[in-house]
């Protein structure tokens, strides 16, 4: 099993000094509407897992983009338990579509939709602002993201060659 770097290289260039230029990738079992994480405890008093590195590739990446499958309780208002602080957090992937900040907001905005070619645009918006755990506001140009084709679900699976993180949907 080849591996594609691991958690002391990845940990040791984060933590390069202040003017390193790095993207972390995170998911979550939480994220709220200004990018704190949670995977640690939901109350009363549920521990999920501790944070291990996660709190590092948050508060020492230049940038960070969460990816968490889109439900009202994992898409929430605000975190029972921030793991990590949403400072940098600056856009959230979901199953139903793309949140960002805009230069100077703090709070993120939905700013593009999956398009899944059965539902129309203005439904699959409803959708998406139903299933949110806050009123998200609407850019005016919305982004249609398209389903990715087959050549870059081959490529997005080579990271993954024994498909430990392949669902059943995917």
């Amino acid at each position: 099993m080849q591996n594609v770097t691991d958690i002391s290289e990845v940990l040791g260039i984060l933590m390069g000094g202040a003017g390193q230029r790095c993207l972390g990738i995170l998911s979550a079992a939480q994220v709220d509407r200004f990018g704190n994480l949670n995977s640690t405890m939901v109350p009363p008093n549920t521990l999920i897992t501790g944070s291990g590195g996660a709190n590092d590739v948050v508060s020492g990446a230049s940038e960070v983009l969460a990816v968490v499958p889109h439900s009202p309780s994992r898409v929430v208002s605000k975190v029972p338990y921030v793991m990590g602080p949403g400072k940098r957090v600056r856009a959230l992937v979901t199953t139903l579509g793309l949140f960002e900040k805009p230069e100077g907001e703090e709070e993120f905005w939905l700013t593009g939709i999956i398009e899944d070619g059965k539902t129309d645009l203005s439904e699959k918006v409803r959708e998406t602002k139903e299933q949110c755990g806050w009123d998200s506001r609407i850019v005016s140009d919305l982004k249609k993201i398209p389903l990715p084709n087959d050549e870059e679900l081959a490529l997005l699976r080579l990271f993954d060659p024994h498909k430990f993180f392949l669902t059943e949907s995917a």
